[in-house]
């Protein structure tokens, strides 16, 4: 289903997520009850506790229908992914300097300054990077290009998705 043919269902998901979520309340009042048990607290565990689980019922059953249903169009996650210039890849370079013993703080700092340079001219976040000796002293540019390729860093969240056991 496409996120128009969902929007009712996911409406309906909300809104009951919000009756569920209010019924805590009332509910960690009765604890201060819980010693004197009397009809007060009792009369409404009687009505919140079924709803709630009526409604969570139907809230699972309902996500799971539009989980199984999801479509993925890979091309438009490629393109939605290069729209920021490599600026989302800042924490995986972060992370590579930091493995070829840059400091963390130091590392930081390379990644924040040179995104500040990509985004203030118009560049690529992975040109900025190629460019910079404190970069490639450590990483090379065929290991820049790695490091900032989206799908390198997605770990196993596609096999995860597809069922495959790790």
């Amino acid at each position: 289903m496409s996120f128009f043919e969902t929007f009712t269902i996911r409406v309906e998901v909300y809104r009951l997520a919000r009756i569920v979520r209010a019924m805590v309340e009332p509910e960690l009042l009765n604890n201060t009850l819980w010693d004197e048990r009397d009809l007060t607290n009792s009369s409404s565990e009687r009505v919140i506790f079924p709803k709630t689980c009526v409604l969570t019922d139907h809230i699972l059953k309902l996500a799971e229908g539009i989980i199984a249903n999801l479509r993925f169009f890979p091309e438009n996650i490629r393109r939605n992914l290069e729209l920021m210039g490599g600026l989302n890849m800042g924490e995986a370079v972060m992370i590579e300097l930091a493995k070829w013993g840059v400091g963390r703080q130091e590392a930081h700092e390379i990644v924040r300054t040179s995104a500040m340079e990509a985004r203030e001219s118009g560049r690529h976040m992975k040109e900025v990077l190629m460019s910079r000796p404190e970069v490639t002293e450590f990483i090379s540019a065929e290991e820049i290009e790695g490091v900032m390729d989206p799908e390198g860093y997605i770990g196993t969240a596609v096999e995860r998705l597809r069922g495959k056991k790790h």
